[in-house]
C-alpha cells in the first residue's frame, strides 16, 4: 500500500478521533492509552511468542500508523519513542530454579495484563539519558558497550 493511499485510509478513524477529542477529551485519552498499550504489549510480545493470528497484526501495524497522525494531547509533554528506541534483543536467562506453594486461602486469581498503562504523561519530564540509563540498567547492558 503506497502512502498516499494509507494516508488516506487513516483520514477517517484520525477526524472520528478529534472529535471524540473535543466533545469527549478524557475519554479520547482514555482509548488513546489502550491502543498504545496494546501497540506496546503485542510489539514486545510478538518477539517471542510466534502469533499465527494476522488479524492482530493487521491492527497492530494500523494502530502504529495511526497513532502518528492522531492529534497531540492538550497539555503536557510529548515523548514519542517508538521510532528511536526498540527493544530488537531478547535474552531469556534463568535464575533460579524452586517451588512456591500457597497454602489455602493465602492466594487470589490474577487478572492478567490489563492495566499495561494508562498513557498518561508524567507530571516531571525525564532526561532521555536518564531514560537510557535506566533501560540499561535493567536489562544489564553496560554505559559504554
Amino acid at each position: 500500500m503506497d502512502h498516499q493511499a494509507m494516508n488516506a485510509a487513516l483520514d477517517r478513524p484520525v477526524s472520528r478521533f478529534t472529535v471524540l477529542q473535543k466533545d469527549e477529551e478524557g475519554e479520547a485519552e482514555l482509548w488513546r492509552g489502550k491502543a498504545q498499550a496494546f501497540r506496546n504489549l503485542y510489539g514486545f510480545l510478538s518477539q517471542v511468542i510466534p502469533y499465527q493470528d494476522s488479524d492482530l497484526e493487521r491492527l497492530y501495524v494500523f494502530l502504529r500508523h495511526l497513532a502518528a497522525k492522531l492529534p497531540r494531547r492538550h497539555g503536557g509533554a510529548a515523548y514519542q519513542f517508538d521510532d528511536e528506541v526498540r527493544l530488537e534483543y531478547y535474552r531469556l536467562q534463568k535464575i533460579s530454579e524452586g517451588s512456591i506453594s500457597l497454602r489455602d486461602g493465602q492466594g487470589r486469581p490474577l487478572d492478567g495484563p490489563t492495566e499495561v498503562g494508562s498513557g498518561l504523561v508524567r507530571e516531571q519530564p525525564v532526561a532521555l539519558s536518564q531514560l537510557i540509563d535506566l533501560i540499561n540498567d535493567r536489562f544489564g547492558r553496560s554505559r559504554h558497550g
